[in-house]
């Protein structure tokens, strides 16, 4: 039984469990739980929602190639997977969504945008432009993807004679880029803190543009408690997601990003379940329903002959069981919060690492990249936690509090509904 320590100093901060306290068939359980999810989704690492490419300027010529994996094209463009089919399809689609002028005249199309051999998993379209003589800048307007993923990235890259290779990122909210041409003055080598910048600005947006992340965010926030509770839960999340965004960005550990996505809708969902249990006490009556549904379904995948995400069912049922029963009161759960966020926050981090896995940026640029971005989400997330913190004070000002409990466990409930539809779309796609 877990049981609350004494002694403040053993606890090491205040309001944090200390874990020696925790039954060791408990810890076994959930340490076992976390391994069987961590290792199916490290393995043989899936293309990921960004597309790339690079354009060579040679004076009034421009020279495309653009690059995206193959499941986007299959999932967004075209229902047919007849791989010889994605290359006309995702041309044709180009051709509407990509426009090159100078100075507001459009340059004109050389060769149209057509398939070419590329690399497995992948399709690649080349095109050629010709753009005025004599223009110092050329406008770049790319909407490939962003209207069917708002948090679709592209990364383009521009070479040019007499001047440095230079990078440009596209998202939904930045479609259009003004790249310099060789008649302007050379361009000096972006430097480390003008990369700081662009990728605090790109994880500023990542973490507004995540709803899963804010919606984790927003889950773990309900359960209520002290100001000290909170500075906690943020800070597991923060240690847990900087350490997996970083191991993944510097290429050590590569994921399956399906299964990733996938649990990050699981720990939304148990989260939200949890809240409700706690709050209504039935946590000993859920428990070992989930754990019994999970093994039934890590069964079935197993004899589909879906080994790996059968392995996460399994370690998630382990970790359920485990972890629920020991957060049987209000008081528990918030004390286990900042090892239960940190240890969701290592997911989460494979997520945000999606971003900049695949961008292959230059040695030089990765650790300025890193920490820009993962500044940007952090500063993201402060200003989220924020406002939900201040939303909740004025809504528990208005309310009864028994009115208030009740949204509570309302909220928790819609949240939870969210995660677990998350969690099984997601792992379908992973199936």
């Amino acid at each position: 039984m877990l049981r609350s320590n004494p002694n403040p100093k053993a606890k090491g901060v205040v309001g944090l469990i200390d874990i020696s306290l925790i039954p060791l068939r408990s810890l076994i359980g959930i340490f076992l739980g976390l391994l069987l999810c961590i290792i199916p989704i490290s393995a043989n690492a899936d293309p990921l929602s960004q597309s790339f490419s690079t354009w060579r300027v040679n004076q009034d010529q421009i020279q495309l190639s653009f690059v995206v994996p193959e499941s986007a094209v299959k999932t967004l463009l075209t229902k047919s997977y007849d791989t010889r089919r994605l290359g006309d399809d995702l041309s044709r689609y180009l051709t509407q969504n990509i426009k090159l002028s100078a100075e507001a005249v459009p340059c004109k199309v050389v060769i149209p945008p057509q398939s070419q051999r590329a690399r497995k998993g992948y399709v690649r379209i080349s095109a050629q432009y010709q753009c005025p003589q004599n223009t110092d800048a050329m406008t770049i307007n790319n909407s490939a993807f962003f209207n069917e993923i708002p948090t679709h990235l592209h990364i383009a890259k521009i070479s040019q004679s007499d001047h440095p290779l230079f990078e440009k990122i596209f998202t939904a909210g930045q479609q259009t880029q003004k790249i310099e041409l060789n008649n302007a003055e050379p361009r000096t080598e972006q430097g480390a803190l003008e990369i700081v910048l662009v990728y605090f600005s790109l994880g500023f947006e990542h973490i507004l543009a995540g709803l899963d992340h804010i919606a984790f965010l927003a889950t773990l926030l309900l359960l209520g408690g002290r100001l000290r509770n909170i500075i906690l839960l943020v800070t597991g999340f923060t240690l847990g997601h900087s350490l997996t965004l970083t191991l993944a960005t510097l290429n050590i550990i590569a994921v399956k990003v399906p299964l990733v996505e996938s649990l990050i809708g699981f720990s939304i969902a148990i989260v939200a379940i949890e809240n409700v249990m706690v709050k209504t006490a039935s946590t000993q009556r859920i428990a070992p329903y989930m754990g019994v549904g999970l093994l039934a379904v890590a069964l079935v995948l197993g004899w589909i002959g879906r080994l790996d995400v059968a392995l996460v069912m399994m370690g998630l049922a382990l970790f359920s069981v485990c972890y629920l029963k020991l957060s049987t009161t209000q008081a528990k759960a918030q004390d286990l919060r900042p090892w239960l966020t940190g240890g969701f926050g290592l997911i989460h981090g494979f997520g945000f690492a999606t971003v900049l896995a695949e961008a292959n940026l230059p040695d030089a640029h990765i650790l300025s990249a890193l920490l820009g971005f993962n500044a940007g989400v952090e500063a993201g997330q402060i200003m989220l936690v924020m406002l939900m913190v201040l939303a909740g004070m004025a809504f528990r000002r208005l309310m009864p509090t028994a009115a208030f409990s009740a949204a509570g466990v309302l909220a928790s409930s819609v949240l939870c509904s969210i995660g677990i539809y998350w969690f099984l779309q997601r792992m379908l796609m992973a199936i």
